[in-house]
């Protein structure tokens, strides 16, 4: 974990990771949960999610992105052609 100025910085396996703010706010990157091996318990157990960032549309980056929105409903940023 990466703490500057309060913004905290989480590696979780692969190529998801969080991001927390000095407000508590929570955001994901390539929110691979579920069938990542690298996944710690403490990912299984988020509280609050915020915005989920996704940098592309393989399974191995959007795993549990639907099933996050649908708990959590945060806010999502992807690129274009993701979106479509």
């Amino acid at each position: 974990m990466l703490n500057t100025k309060g913004n905290r910085i989480t590696y979780f396996g692969h190529s998801t990771f969080s991001l927390t703010t000095p407000s508590g706010q929570v955001a994901l990157i390539d929110p691979w949960v579920t069938t990542n091996p690298w996944r710690p318990d403490a990912l299984k157990k988020l509280a609050r999610l915020d915005a989920i960032f996704l940098t592309h549309a393989h399974t191995d980056h959007l795993g549990d992105l639907l099933a996050l929105a649908k708990q959590f409903k945060p806010k999502i940023a992807a690129i274009f052609e993701t979106c479509l």
